[in-house]
């Protein structure tokens, strides 16, 4: 059992989580928990002990000092981040998706999330434990070998996807911008953070102006309100395209999920934002599942509680589009579009 995660909070999930992790270790699994440094801040050693005890192994991501044990150094002043949701689960399971570990991603709390997770079966979940193994290495001396592949668990096509600048691998920046790029009909984007690259937002703003039925979900509570507020500089400029725009206001929205056509899914850890892009370590599904695809649209209903419209827009006050505008410009200078330096790399399938 490996789980990679970028946020593991150690309150009553999170504790549950990790009893589950230590019973699998004393049964005699091989139990690899792999969490951002920055992220994952509240846990302690005193935390994964237990874990550690029973055989297992407990590794940070990036550390400030790398003075732990099974914990490195990797980037100089600490930006790179696992951004990273991977559970896998013998051979032939494996998870991803937005959610973090913690109260609040499972609905608890004043704070909480909405949020999507997909399970996958057969040679993908190998395939998503490549991935680990990558960040595994990377970040310190625990070995591991990668296990065979499962027998393919039916007739539904996936691909996983990885974005990492640090290692110029942008394959799934280039497999967003190729999805909203190749949708006929219908693209539901739901993404909390409303910083898009370029390319994305191009294909989108191009795709809604040759007649595709493009809707957006994105946060009404967020948080990261400066985030939130800057994204709201594109509001004008996606509706005059005709792309339509809700905000989620129950929970705050951390689901990442893009859909075109009813068909074609990428489901993921991947905000499809420009931090996300040029500083974290991602993952993500592509899925070809007309059932996934209900499911998601779904979702995005359900998610959807105020729709956007010009008039809304018109009726804010004067400082909500200048400190829209103000953060925006804020918002470019500490996350430059890093598209350029992304190259198209193999996707695993």
């Amino acid at each position: 059992m490996w789980l990679e995660t970028y946020i593991f909070v150690p309150d009553e999930i999170g504790l549950e989580i990790l009893q589950a992790l230590v019973d699998a270790a004393t049964r005699g699994c091989d139990v690899v928990l792999l969490v951002d440094r920055f992220g994952a801040h509240k846990l302690r050693d005193k935390h994964v002990k237990p874990l550690r005890t029973a055989g297992g192994v407990a590794i940070w991501f990036n550390p400030l000092l790398a003075l732990k044990p099974n914990s490195a150094k990797v980037s100089v002043f600490g930006a790179h981040r696992d951004h990273r949701k991977i559970l896998v689960v013998d051979d032939d399971i494996a998870y991803t998706g937005g959610r973090n570990v913690g109260l609040e991603y499972v609905g608890a709390g004043p704070d909480s999330f909405y949020d999507v997770m997909v399970r996958v079966e057969g040679p993908a979940a190998r395939d998503f434990a490549a991935v680990f193994l990558e960040t595994l290495t990377d970040t310190c001396d625990v070995d591991r070998q990668l296990f065979d592949a499962g027998a393919p668990a039916g007739e539904v096509s996936v691909r996983v996807l990885q974005l990492d600048l640090r290692e110029r691998v942008g394959e799934l920046d280039h497999a967003l911008a190729d999805l909203v790029a190749g949708a006929q009909e219908r693209l539901l984007l739901s993404t909390p953070y409303l910083m898009p690259p370029a390319p994305l937002l191009e294909a989108a703003l191009s795709a809604a102006r040759r007649g595709v039925d493009v809707r957006l979900l994105t946060c009404g509570r967020s948080d990261v309100p400066l985030v939130q507020y800057a994204g709201r500089r594109l509001y004008p400029i996606l509706l005059e395209a005709g792309i339509r725009i809700w905000e989620h206001e129950r929970d705050i929205l951390h689901a990442k999920f893009f859909v075109a056509d009813g068909r074609r899914t990428i489901i993921g850890s991947y905000n499809a934002d420009r931090w996300g892009q040029r500083y974290n370590q991602e993952v993500a599904a592509e899925i070809e599942s007309r059932e996934l695809a209900t499911g998601l649209a779904e979702c995005f209903r359900r998610g959807a509680t105020v729709e956007i419209t010009k008039e809304t827009i018109e009726a804010w006050p004067w400082y909500v589009p200048f400190f829209a505008r103000l953060l925006w410009i804020l918002s470019k200078i500490l996350a430059p579009d890093a598209s350029h330096r992304a190259r198209r790399g193999e996707a695993r399938s």
